[in-house]
């Protein structure tokens, strides 16, 4: 290196230190995290209806980040940490620099370069979040991760009464793959999409597959959910078949169940409907809960392949 080169060196690493001890660094960072706050509020209000590919970013992001659910809406837990880091370093920064950041009132012109910068800064993350939620938005292209996803777990078991008056357990359909979920027939939310998303994915199956498959649907309401109210239901949203097994009981018993199956329900006293979470429990074939999915394209498509390749499997031996 020249005597040159390492004297332009030296000054460019004395004005990179005199950045960094200084008012404008703390300015800088101040107005980063605002302005990523900001951003963050701006994606968690965005309407799914939003015009283009925004509305369907801004969904997919509270799906992914925020836990989102269409009945319980965002899971707070989940909003918590996610503020929690910037307000820390923010917090961090007012309290190493503060002193020196009223020197920038003084120099507007230079807090505006600062601020700018900033603002560049977060506009260049939150261009690159929409370009991977994008891609994350195009279900076609990610691939069902089996094998990360596939556990081995001991699966809900109970005893309850179908649309048929028939009692009905998991347990009873060893050497088969069973999807587990939870509906209502006076549910105008989810529990339709929750049907149709099981019906849509059960019409892919070829016969010989269908035929080794059941769809168990616990009643969250049994108090009003009789077998002949489910029977209604089962025929008005197209299950029917042996594959389709509406079930309800005593409320002591379904309470057990949902339980067993992780399904979170609270009384919505101002909608006047039951919030609760959208599930899938997949059982394979020797009777271990295998998979677990909720609602939404993405989802639909991974539980269709995870039945195709739990249907393939060697068939238990007793």
């Amino acid at each position: 290196m020249t005597p040159i080169a390492a004297r332009r060196l030296r000054r460019g690493a004395v004005r990179v230190r005199r950045f960094f001890r200084s008012w404008r660094f703390g300015s800088f960072a101040m107005a980063a995290v605002l302005m990523y706050h900001l951003l963050l509020i701006a994606i968690m209000v965005t309407p799914a209806s939003a015009p283009g590919a925004l509305g369907q970013f801004a969904q997919d992001f509270r799906r992914w980040c925020l836990d989102y659910d269409d009945a319980q809406g965002i899971n707070i837990g989940f909003v918590i940490p996610l503020f929690t880091g910037p307000v820390i370093l923010g917090l961090i920064t007012l309290a190493i620099y503060g002193s020196q950041m009223r020197l920038a009132l003084r120099r507007p012109k230079a807090l505006g370069y600062c601020i700018a910068s900033a603002a560049l800064m977060v506009a260049v993350v939150g261009v690159g979040l929409f370009t991977v939620g994008l891609n994350l938005g195009n279900t076609q292209s990610i691939e069902f991760p089996a094998i990360r996803l596939r556990t081995h777990m001991t699966a809900p078991d109970f005893q309850l009464t179908n649309q048929h008056g028939q009692t009905v357990a998991p347990s009873d359909f060893r050497g088969q793959v069973v999807v587990l979920t939870a509906v209502y027939a006076r549910c105008g939310a989810t529990c339709p999409t929750i049907l149709a998303q099981v019906k849509r994915v059960t019409s892919q199956l070829s016969n010989s597959e269908l035929a080794r498959v059941r769809v168990l649907a616990v009643t969250l309401d049994p108090e009003h959910d009789t077998p002949e109210v489910l029977a209604g239901l089962a025929t008005g949203q197209g299950l029917v078949g042996p594959s389709f097994h509406l079930l309800t009981g005593r409320p002591s018993d379904v309470g057990e169940a949902l339980n067993q199956m992780g399904i979170q329900r609270t009384w919505n006293s101002k909608l006047g409907m039951i919030d609760h979470n959208n599930v899938f429990l997949v059982i394979d074939r020797s009777g271990s809960l295998a998979y677990r999915f909720s609602i939404g394209d993405l989802q639909e498509r991974w539980m269709l392949e995870a039945l195709q390749l739990l249907l393939a499997e060697p068939e238990p031996t007793p």
